[in-house]
């Protein structure tokens, strides 16, 4: 699978698989920050494939601890999108988490601190 197949991947899958797990999912504002910033023009391709990455992780349906595990289920998406984030914190604006703020607000869930 190439980066332009795990982009589009994730820009046609993150949306829907978030609805889904919204409630369970306490680093929705985060993921959703990566998911703002993969689609910005002005991020860095290095960046975006490691957004990318994460985002697909997320997404898939096998991963290191299934989702439908709880409370556990959701703990390796974290730590990947946390693990992310830290890798591309420099490409990462205030634009992308407001539009994260947006969205949560949209579907009347708090974000996490």
């Amino acid at each position: 699978m190439t980066d332009r197949d795990t982009i589009a991947r994730v820009e046609k899958g993150f949306l829907p698989k978030l609805k889904k797990v919204l409630r369970r999912v306490p680093f929705a504002r985060s993921a959703l920050a990566l998911f703002y910033a993969l689609k910005d023009a002005n991020v860095p391709v290095a960046a975006k494939i490691i957004m990318a990455a994460a985002l697909a992780y997320f997404i898939s349906p096998v991963d290191a601890i299934p989702d439908f595990l709880v409370p556990l289920g959701f703990v390796d998406d974290a730590a990947v999108i946390a693990g992310a984030i830290t890798a591309v914190s420099a490409s990462l604006k205030p634009s992308h988490y407001g539009q994260a703020e947006e969205w949560l607000q949209s579907y009347g869930q708090e974000s996490e601190a």
